[in-house]
């Protein structure tokens, strides 16, 4: 304890200098790391306006924009790196790139997400994805898009949807009817003749008819096509 005290100075000095090599060694690789994300955001951003294309939103430029983390001209330590990185997006024709929080509707930030998903899904090892109303805002063609794209991911990763859109609940091969008794909210597994009522519920509101049944098997089976295109 005596000898620390005495080459207090020295000790602190060798730790100083090992603090200042990590330092180095860390902005070394986060700099690879760092050249390596810009490289790949080229490929990302291309294949995100593919994906969200397919759904609805057309003449969308999308751009993984980069900042770096710094502070008194120093870099931020942080496990992952130095980058600080946001998605900038321009919904029409001439129109600067902007924070997508900023610009995007409620039903657009819902397909976008959808197709972040679509294209991180062929390389992310998750095996569950879950969409809680991702139908919000969307109708109509739209819809029956979106649910064609979650068919698609659905064959390679197991989907979880919670959803008021009979165009989405008609693309599922296992349905659940959630219903909240007394408080509590139960799961009721659904047999074929229920789903397709349930559907037809969702189609015309609680009275339903021959003619929201037949919608409604008519909407499932063309989206059970989807799984064979």
């Amino acid at each position: 304890k005596i000898e620390m005290v005495q080459k207090r100075d020295d000790i602190i000095d060798e730790l100083n200098k090992k603090i200042a090599k990590a330092y180095e060694e860390y902005v070394s690789y986060a700099k690879q790391l760092s050249k390596q994300r810009k490289s790949t955001a080229q490929t990302f951003d291309k294949k995100i306006v593919e994906e969200i294309n397919q759904l609805n939103l057309n003449d969308i430029v999308f751009e993984t924009q980069f900042l770096e983390k710094k502070s008194k001209d120093q870099y931020m330590v942080s496990y992952n790196g130095i980058d600080e990185i946001k998605f900038h997006i321009s919904m029409n024709k001439g129109m600067k790139p902007m924070p997508l929080k900023e610009v995007a509707s409620g039903g657009e930030i819902s397909r976008i997400m959808l197709g972040i998903k679509a294209v991180l899904s062929k390389s992310d090892t998750i095996d569950t994805m879950i969409f809680d109303e991702i139908d919000t805002g969307i109708s109509g063609e739209t819809a029956y898009k979106v649910g064609k794209k979650m068919a698609e991911l659905s064959i390679g990763k197991q989907i979880i949807a919670i959803t008021h859109l009979p165009q989405i609940a008609a693309t599922a091969n296992r349905h659940f009817k959630i219903e909240k008794l007394e408080g509590l909210s139960s799961l009721i597994p659904l047999s074929q003749d229920e789903c397709v009522e349930e559907v037809a519920r969702i189609i015309s509101g609680q009275a339903i008819d021959d003619f929201a049944l037949e919608n409604s098997r008519s909407l499932i089976e063309q989206a059970q096509n989807y799984f064979t295109e």
